[in-house]
């Protein structure tokens, strides 16, 4: 039909960002996995290298980090414990945290 997009061509995925995608994983889906294990390391470096209060690090990242209500950060906490336990048994560093996720600031100050 003129006029009528094909939302499932290679094109309008190429438009998308939707390139090379497998399993019917989008570019969201990879983002919102990536920014998922950027919480949980900035959670590890609250708790286990700052030593903040459970508490009060749910509450710099809902206010001043991710954004996101403390509910769907317990959501993510929970989901991803696995990475949670692979950091706490490593002893993740601040520096080697940094590497990964540079934008943060990692500082033990």
């Amino acid at each position: 039909m003129k006029g009528s997009i094909n939302l499932n061509s290679k094109q309008n995925n190429e438009l998308l960002g939707n390139v090379g995608v497998n399993n019917n994983e989008t570019r969201r889906s990879r983002l919102i996995e990536r920014r998922n294990r950027c919480l949980i390391a900035r959670f590890y470096y609250w708790t286990e290298i700052k030593r903040l209060r459970f508490d009060d690090v749910l509450d710099v990242l809902q206010e001043e980090e991710f954004f996101i209500k403390d509910r769907n950060i317990m959501n993510i906490i929970n989901s991803s414990n696995d990475y949670l336990n692979n950091l706490i048994k490593s002893s993740a560093t601040p520096r080697e945290l940094k590497k990964q996720y540079p934008t943060f600031n990692w500082n033990k100050n």
